[in-house]
Order: C-alpha cells, then structure tokens, then sequence
C-alpha cells in the first residue's frame, strides 16, 4: 500500500513517482463508515461514486439534467461487443443472489436500436435485456459467451414505459419485464452465467470482476435517441 496524491489535472501521482515501497507507514485517519447507494433516482446533478464507465465516456452522449429525475444515454454507435462502445455505465457486483431493477422509458423507431440492462464482464462477456427495435418493438435477452453471440430470448413489446430486472442466484441469471411494476413476466435466461467471472472468461486478461448496469446504443442507425431511465434498483438477498 502506497500513498496516492491527485493532482490539479486530475490524475493521480503513488508514492511521489519513488516507485513501489518495501515498507510504509499507513496514516492515523479516522474510521469512515460508507453507506452504499443501493437506490439511485438520478435526482442528483452528478452521478453516484458507485457507478462508473467502462470506457472514456463521451459527455456529450449522456446527461442528469436534460430530462432532470432521469439519466438520459443517448444511443451511440457502436453496440456492447465492440471496445468503442461508450457510456455504459455500471456498478460493482457484489453477491452471488441479488436483483437488479430499472424503469426504462424509450422509443426506439430504427432498426437495432436498443437501451436495457446489463451483466456486464467484458466485450466479450455480457449478458443483456433490453427494449429494441426489430421490426417492431421487442424486448430481447441476448448472451456474449466468449465472443459469441447468442439470443435466449424475444418478446413483443408495449410502448410506453418499461421495467427490467436481472436476478441472479449464483451462476443461474433470468431477466423480467414488467409494464407497472408489478407482475413480472420471464424474458429470458442461462442457467450457467460462470463465463462472467475472472475464472469462467477466456479472455487473456481476466481481471476486472462482474458489473452490472445500463446501456444505449442505435443498432448501426446512426442515430440519437434519448433512452432515460428514470431510477436504478440494487437490492442483495
């Protein structure tokens, strides 16, 4: 363990750039408790410590104040397989049987264009359920096992307002939708999620822990389209 000082551009300088310790002498500071935020309605102007991107954002691509109560994604580009996709934003997962819940309200009119949620490891790991359009509306499960792609499930949708939630009970994941919050119908699922685990993933540098989260993007459209998700649910069991 090293001291870590941020600097005025903000980035960070460990240990004053002397390199790893042998021996340190850790600070006499005070207990701090940290209450985690296992309830965000966006009501705030910045997002949460517990959330982050999983690349650069693009600041431009995502907002707390254009629709204020919700945080708006605008779809991008590319879609979650690919390592320029932007603004999929994600928390730490953190136990082996929770729920996570969002309220999602979308209107997708082009092909491919789709906004949800995500267990997230990799781009070449996610499990993802999400409103897209595919000649018409859909609500689709779709597995990223290793680079492969898989759909474990398509639904006819409803416009309107939307709820989604992941349950996960140790390797076993089901995704639900729901129209009011209430009465929950199967959109699909595996009973063998271990591919989103440093030990389960092939990729070279398995390293990064399970997320789980949002996500926006046009399908190849090319266009912007406002998915605003109006609160994230993080309930552990």
């Amino acid at each position: 363990m090293d001291p870590v000082e941020w600097t005025d551009d903000g980035w960070f300088v460990i240990n004053s750039l002397k390199g790893p310790s042998l021996v340190q002498r850790a600070p006499n500071l005070p207990q701090v408790k940290w209450d985690e935020k296992n309830f965000d309605d966006f009501d705030e102007d910045t997002l949460g410590l517990d959330w982050q991107f999983v690349r650069n954002p693009d600041h431009s691509s995502w907002s707390l104040t254009e629709r204020p109560g919700y945080l708006r994604l605008w779809t991008g580009d590319w879609d979650l397989h690919d390592i320029r996709a932007k603004n999929t934003v994600v928390r730490r997962e953190k136990h082996h049987l929770y729920s996570a819940g969002v309220k999602l309200d979308f209107s997708p009119s082009a092909s491919g264009e789709q906004a949800g949620i995500v267990c997230y490891y990799s781009t070449n790991n996610y499990l993802k359920c999400c409103l897209i359009y595919e000649e018409g509306l859909k609500i689709k499960v779709v597995e990223n096992r290793s680079g492969c792609q898989k759909t474990l499930g398509k639904k006819h949708a409803e416009a309107g307002p939307l709820f989604l939630k992941a349950v996960i009970n140790k390797q076993k994941r089901d995704f639900y939708y729901s129209y009011e919050g209430k009465h929950w119908h199967h959109a699909g699922g595996t009973e063998d999620a271990s591919f989103l685990s440093d030990e389960g993933s092939r990729d070279a540098k398995g390293h990064t822990g399970t997320m789980v989260g949002i996500f926006a993007n046009n399908g190849g459209s090319g266009r912007k389209a406002a998915a605003d998700f109006d609160w994230f649910r993080y309930i552990a069991y």
